[in-house]
C-alpha cells in the first residue's frame, strides 16, 4: 500500500480541444489507427436506411468466408461474448446445488397491491445442461424448474435467460465475475414471484409471467444482430428472429446488413479483395463524427423505444443513421416522465449506472467542441489495450494532451515527474472515475464502482457535498483505497481549494510583474526614441511562456503544484530581471 504525498487528487479543468463546432455536426471521421487526424469520409452516406436499402443481416460466419483475420480479432472482444448459449465454457456461475435468496422484495399481490417477501432459488446442474428453481417453501407442488437457455456478458457480471414458451425471460440471478458470487440483488427477482400472505411468496407459473419484460423487448435488440422485435397481439408474445439474426454484437452491427456486399464479393470472384467495398461501411473511414458516435449510442445510452415503449432500444436503427433522437428518449434525472429514472444518475444528471455512457459523454467538451468520437479511443479490431482502447489509457490522452498534440495543452508536460505520477495515479483515475455501478452488492462486497465516468470531467469532493456524487479522491484517499492516507470530503475539498488559491496568487503575481516589466521597456522605448532591447524581449518572452505554460494546462497545479510553482516564481523573477534590464538601457 502506497501513500501518496503532497497533493491528496488531482483537479483538472479540463484541457478543450480547438472547437470545430458542434461534436454532432461535423463531418470529420477519425483516420488511421490513431486520433491524430480528421479527414473527409471517404463514403458519404446521407443515412443507413438508404445505404443499406435491400440489404439483409447474413451473420458473422458469412463474414468470416473473406474477412477471416478481422473475425478472430472481433471473436475475442466482449462484443462477441455478449451472449451465448450455455456450457462448461460460458457459464461462470455456481450451479452445484445452490440455493440463493432474495430479501425484502416487494412483488404483485395475488390479493391486489403489493407484499414483501424473501424469495428462494435453487441453482442446479444436470447433463450439462443448467436449471433454477424457483421455491415454494410452504408447497414443494408450486415449484417452477426452468432451464438457462443463454448466457449474456462475463466480463464484470454475467446475467441468464430462459426460454419459457416461446420468448426469452431474463432469470432472477446473476453473477459477479470479479467476486465469484451471486448477487444479492440478482436481476429483477420479483418479476418471478407473487404475494400469496406468506413470507417466501408464490413462483409464477409460466402464463403468468410478464411478457413486457421478455428479453425480446429488453434485452435483444443490444444483445444480438439485426434483431427487430415483433409482438404478436393476438398470441401475446414476441415473434422469434428471422434469418441472419446472431447472438452478440457482430459484424453488422457496425458495418451493416451484408447480403448485397457479399453478393458483389461472389460476383467479383468470391475472392478476398476481388472487389473495392461496395454496399458495406468502415464506421471509422466511412461516417462522420456524429453517424460513429450515433451509431454507439443506439446501446450505451439507457433509453426507452417513442413508439414502442416496451422496447429499451431503437428499432432497426442502422450504421449511418443520425436519427436517433427521434427514436428514442434517453433516460435523465430530471425531465423523465418515468419516475424510477432519476434514479440511475446522481443529481447533477451524470451517470451512476452502465450503459450510460452516451450520457455522460454529450456533456463533454469531447463531444461539444471536437470531433472526437468513440472510435477515436476505442477500437473491435487489431491489437488493444484494456477496455477495447486503441492504446493504453495513458497513451490515448497523451496522443492530444501534450503542447504538440492536436489540443495543444501542456497536461502531460505539466504532469510529469508529478507525485501522483509517481503513486501510479493516471488521467483517467479523475477525469474518468469509477462513479457508477453496474453490478450491485455480494456477500463479501457492499458496493462495486466498476463502471468510469465519460463526461471528463472531475468528481470533485464538492460534487460530493452538493450531491452526493462518489468523489474521484475517494479511489486513493478512502478506507480500503491506494493510499493509507483518508480525509472526508470537507477536507480534501478545502485542501484542493487552498492550493488551487496560491498558485493563482503566484499567478496574479507573475502576470503584474511581465505587465510592469512591459510598461517599463514601452516608456523607456518612448524616452528614447528607440526599439524594443531584444535582451530584454528574449527574457521576457520566457516569463510568459512559464505563465501560458500554467494557463494551458488549466489546473491551476493540481497536475503538479511543485512545478507550476517553480515556474510561476521564475516567471515572477524573470519579469523582475527585465524590468531592471530596461531601466539600464
Amino acid at each position: 500500500m502506497k501513500t501518496i504525498s503532497g497533493f491528496l487528487c488531482i483537479l483538472l479543468a479540463l484541457a478543450h480541444f480547438p472547437s470545430t463546432g458542434e461534436a454532432g455536426e461535423s463531418s470529420g471521421g477519425w483516420a488511421g489507427r490513431l486520433p491524430l487526424g480528421a479527414t473527409a469520409p471517404a463514403k458519404l452516406v446521407p443515412s443507413g436506411q438508404e445505404f443499406f436499402k435491400g440489404a439483409s443481416f447474413v451473420g458473422a460466419q458469412v463474414c468470416k468466408g473473406c474477412h477471416e483475420k478481422q473475425y478472430e480479432e472481433w471473436s475475442r472482444t466482449w462484443h462477441a461474448q455478449m451472449e451465448r448459449w450455455p456450457s462448461t465454457a460460458t457459464v461462470l456461475g455456481d450451479f452445484n446445488n445452490v440455493t440463493i435468496e432474495f430479501k425484502g422484495l416487494e412483488v404483485d399481490s395475488l390479493k391486489g397491491g403489493k407484499e414483501r417477501i424473501t424469495a428462494a432459488v435453487r441453482l442446479t446442474t444436470e447433463g450439462g445442461k443448467y436449471f433454477f428453481t424457483l421455491l415454494d417453501k410452504d408447497k414443494s407442488a408450486n415449484d417452477q424448474t426452468y432451464e438457462v437457455a443463454k448466457t449474456l456478458g462475463g466480463k464484470w457480471d454475467q446475467h441468464y435467460e430462459a426460454k419459457v414458451g416461446e420468448n426469452f425471460y431474463p432469470t432472477p440471478m446473476r453473477w459477479s465475475a470479479r467476486d465469484k458470487e451471486w448477487l444479492t440483488g440478482g436481476y429483477r427477482p420479483g418479476d418471478w414471484f407473487l404475494g400469496d400472505g406468506t413470507p417466501d411468496g408464490i413462483p409464477r407459473k409460466p402464463g403468468q409471467l410478464l411478457i413486457h419484460r421478455a428479453a425480446e423487448a429488453k434485452c435483444a435488440g443490444c444483445h444480438m444482430t439485426g434483431y427487430a422485435p415483433e409482438f404478436d397481439k393476438e398470441a401475446k408474445r414476441w415473434k422469434g428472429p428471422a434469418p441472419g439474426v446472431e447472438l452478440g454484437i457482430a459484424c453488422e452491427k457496425c458495418h451493416g446488413p451484408g447480403s448485397l456486399h457479399v453478393a458483389e464479393a461472389r460476383a467479383a470472384g468470391g475472392q478476398p479483395g476481388a472487389t473495392k467495398p461496395g454496399k458495406i461501411l468502415h464506421p471509422l473511414k466511412d461516417l462522420t463524427a456524429r453517424q460513429q458516435n450515433q451509431l454507439c449510442a443506439q446501446c450505451h445510452g439507457r433509453n426507452t423505444n417513442k413508439k414502442e415503449r416496451e422496447n429499451a432500444f431503437p428499432v432497426g436503427f442502422l450504421p449511418g443513421d443520425t436519427n436517433i433522437q427521434d427514436q428514442i428518449s434517453l433516460w435523465s434525472y430530471s425531465g423523465d416522465p418515468n419516475p424510477d429514472h432519476f434514479r440511475y444518475f446522481w443529481p447533477n444528471d451524470w451517470a451512476k449506472r452502465n450503459r450510460q455512457q452516451w450520457q455522460d459523454f454529450t456533456k463533454s467538451t469531447h463531444f461539444t467542441k471536437t470531433a472526437v468520437t468513440c472510435l477515436t479511443c476505442h477500437t473491435f479490431h487489431g491489437q488493444w489495450a484494456e477496455n477495447q482502447l486503441r492504446l493504453s489509457r495513458e497513451q490515448l490522452c497523451a496522443e492530444c494532451h501534450t503542447g504538440t498534440g492536436l489540443a495543444k495543452r501542456p497536461n502531460v508536460e505539466l504532469f510529469t515527474g508529478s507525485p501522483m505520477e509517481k503513486a501510479g495515479t493516471t488521467c483517467v483515475d479523475c477525469h474518468m472515475p469509477k462513479i457508477g455501478y453496474r453490478t450491485t452488492a455480494t456477500t463479501s462486497v457492499r458496493q462495486h464502482w466498476d463502471t468510469t465516468s465519460h463526461t471528463f470531467m472531475v468528481a470533485t469532493p464538492l460534487l460530493t457535498l452538493q450531491y452526493g456524487v462518489r468523489s474521484a479522491c475517494d479511489q486513493c484517499h478512502q478506507a480500503g483505497g491506494k493510499s493509507v492516507l483518508t480525509l472526508p470530503p470537507e477536507a480534501a475539498q478545502g485542501m484542493l481549494q487552498g492550493r488551487q488559491a496560491q498558485i493563482r496568487a503566484l499567478l496574479d503575481q507573475a502576470q503584474q510583474a511581465i505587465a510592469k516589466a512591459e510598461a517599463t521597456q514601452d516608456r523607456v522605448t518612448r524616452s528614447r526614441g528607440s526599439g524594443r532591447t531584444t535582451s530584454v524581449e528574449a527574457v521576457l518572452g520566457k516569463a510568459k511562456g512559464n505563465v501560458s505554460l500554467i494557463l494551458l494546462d488549466g489546473s491551476m497545479g493540481f497536475h503538479n503544484g511543485a512545478k507550476a510553482e517553480a515556474l510561476l516564481k521564475e516567471a515572477t523573477a524573470l519579469a523582475e530581471q527585465a524590468s531592471r534590464m530596461a531601466s539600464r538601457r
